[in-house]
């Protein structure tokens, strides 16, 4: 499930969701989060934190899911400069990320991000773990 955003006035925004279809559903969890990674004041992760926290981390267990966003902000003031903001927040004991780069020789990079909650009590302790970068490049124009 996929939802994209994107106007002359705001930011270029996509958000991809996983998990438990129930939980997301319900949640609206793609269309919250890109709604939420409108506002500027928030950084992607914290974006989708939020929303997370709100609404599926609410939900009976099983409720694990993930989100991978990205955030493209064109800087009116500076023109062909561009923010890349780029998230994955999870909610389960680990998420799976792999990625390539078009027509590069370098080998595709895979990597697991890991709750780092302590087990209490025999069940898992639930929180939402995040993984970000942000970079400004020059677009091509």
């Amino acid at each position: 499930m996929s939802v994209a955003v994107r106007s002359v006035y705001r930011p270029a925004v996509a958000c991809s969701v996983s998990g438990v279809g129930e939980v997301i559903i319900r949640a609206c969890l793609a269309k919250e989060c890109c709604q939420r990674m409108l506002n500027l004041d928030l950084h992607v992760d914290e974006a989708c934190s939020q929303v997370m926290q709100e609404s599926t981390m609410q939900e009976a267990q099983p409720n694990d899911c993930g989100v991978l966003a990205v955030r493209v902000t064109f800087n009116p003031a500076a023109p062909g400069l561009v923010s890349i903001e780029c998230s994955a927040v999870h909610c389960s004991r680990s998420m799976g990320l792999a990625w390539s780069a078009l027509h590069s020789i370098a080998a595709p990079q895979c990597q697991i991000l890991r709750q780092s909650n302590a087990i209490t009590l025999g069940k898992q302790a639930q929180s939402v773990a995040t993984g970000c970068f942000h970079q400004w490049l020059h677009s091509a124009t």
